[in-house]
């Protein structure tokens, strides 16, 4: 390929991915890469349009080896950081950009992503002071800011408040990513301080930066969770027997910010307990099975999941453990994998639906994730959908489904606690009710609520924004009611 044509191509690819057609992007960069697999400009292209269109799964290998061939790019340095995090490795991510500071001290990304992995370490106030030293190196930069923002308290907020105000002031400056974090970061810290209306405004302005580049197919959602459902809520499996497989296995079962992965920590904290956190391993297990469907695809899928599983745990399978799921998606999959591990338990994990919608809107979750959570009537939809294929599992009593209500473990820890660890067929520790200390990895949009101890504040959060929630209330109707599940 002469320069000039590479050039060409590789200027064409960075125009497409700006418009946010990350698909075609990719694909341009991809044909740099079959002619020059050495393009670290190719390479990096090419990782950051999968990484937006959630097709992680070489995004580190590849990113790894764009950094080998130029160990000098600061730029891939922190995206090689990036694909570590999103694969929920942040041990490596910590690790690799410890060392790469060294080599590059003056990089405000570089220390965030530190402080970053100190948050989901539950080192918060080392985290802390990383990123209020980031800030004060670069006054403009937003990231310091925002995660500030996230993991500060009263000390941080009044200080924070005029800093952010005079980024904001240079908004249409920064390129579209900032700016979507911007909003985020304006409308976080206005909501803590109690200003709702300038919190909402921008909220409003960070969902619609953001659905300008995601491409949400709804109708395509609605066919493939329809055949789903069809395909297993008539044939549910009989009770377990003991020597069913899935024995060892917890799905937690949700929808985003409802307090799964709260829900993890607890039940995690017990000693017999592996959570996994959110990966792609029942999604891909389907597929294998979807392919050719039957018992030996079946098998398939079941042997790949477990071992996937064990092995993102740390375990060897045999040992007298249990993991533990909370993908976003499994509330999709309970039919299935009621067939592929009957004897699994499922935790399906409620909150009221007016404050898990607005905790939605309210969370940047980025580009390469949850693309229906940028416009309030979808969120009303979506969450009609997941209450309407809940209650079909729930129709089918096998006892193997608990509903565990956040509020509840909010207003009753122990108890409710308790009586979560009781359904998973453990005996009770005084640990689980001491999550927040636990110094197990957290990789969620909930890494900072929950290294602290259960507190009821996010309980009618809705309530605060109650002028602006009439075309999510319109769209979810009944679905709205707190008691839905009952």
């Amino acid at each position: 390929m002469l320069d000039d044509e590479k050039a060409a191509l590789l200027k064409q690819a960075g125009e497409t991915y700006s418009r946010g057609a990350f698909q075609r992007a990719r694909e341009i960069w991809n044909n740099i890469l079959e002619k020059d697999p050495a393009n670290t400009d190719a390479l990096a292209g090419y990782v950051n349009s999968s990484m937006q269109m959630s097709d992680t799964g070489r995004c580190s290998e590849l990113a790894r080896r764009a950094f080998e061939i130029a160990p000098e790019n600061q730029k891939l340095a922190n995206i090689y950081v990036d694909t570590l995090i999103t694969d929920q490795n942040q041990q490596a991510a910590f690790d690799f950009a410890v060392e790469q500071v060294k080599k590059f001290p003056d990089s405000t990304n570089l220390h965030v992503k530190i402080a970053h992995c100190r948050m989901g370490f539950g080192e918060l106030e080392e985290a802390r002071a990383d990123l209020w030293a980031a800030h004060e190196s670069d006054a403009d930069a937003v990231s310091p800011l925002y995660f500030l923002v996230r993991i500060g308290d009263k000390r941080d907020f009044e200080e924070l408040a005029p800093k952010v105000d005079k980024v904001w002031a240079k908004k249409d400056d920064f390129e579209t990513s900032d700016q979507i974090m911007l909003c985020y970061t304006q409308a976080t810290l206005s909501e803590k301080l109690g200003h709702y209306d300038k919190a909402w405004a921008a909220y409003t302005a960070g969902n619609d930066l953001q659905s300008q580049l995601l491409l949400f197919d709804e109708a395509g959602f609605i066919e493939t969770m329809n055949k789903n459902m069809k395909m297993f809520s008539k044939n549910a499996p009989p009770p377990a027997k003991e020597s069913d497989p899935g024995g060892d296995l917890i799905f937690i079962v949700s929808l985003p910010r409802s307090g799964s992965t709260l829900t993890e920590q607890v039940i995690g904290s017990h000693s017999k307990v592996w959570p996994i956190g959110e990966r792609a391993l029942v999604l891909e297990s389907f597929n294998i099975w979807g392919a050719a469907p039957g018992q030996e695809a079946l098998e398939k899928a079941r042997t790949h999941y477990r071992k996937a599983a064990y092995e993102i745990a740390g375990r060897e399978i045999g040992e007298d453990v249990m993991i533990s799921d909370k993908s976003i998606n499994n509330y999709f999959f309970v039919g299935f994998l009621r067939t592929l591990f009957p004897a699994a338990k499922f935790v399906h994990v409620v909150r009221s639906p007016l404050d898990a919608a607005i905790s939605c809107y309210a969370t940047p979750f980025g580009l390469n994730a949850l693309k229906w959570c940028c416009d309030l009537e979808t969120i009303g939809r979506t969450f009609r959908r997941y209450q309407r294929a809940m209650k079909s599992w729930m129709r089918t009593e096998r006892g193997d489904l608990f509903t565990f209500s956040y509020e509840g473990l909010t207003a009753a820890p122990e108890k409710t606690a308790r009586e979560l660890v009781e359904f998973c067929g453990l005996e009770w520790e005084p640990g689980c009710l001491d999550f927040h200390k636990s110094k197990a990895q957290v990789s969620t949009a909930s890494l900072v609520q929950v290294r602290q101890p259960i507190y009821q504040s996010a309980k009618g959060r809705s309530e605060n924004f109650e002028a602006h929630l009439a075309p999510l209330k319109q769209v979810m109707g009944r679905a709205a009611s707190p008691d839905w599940y009952k």
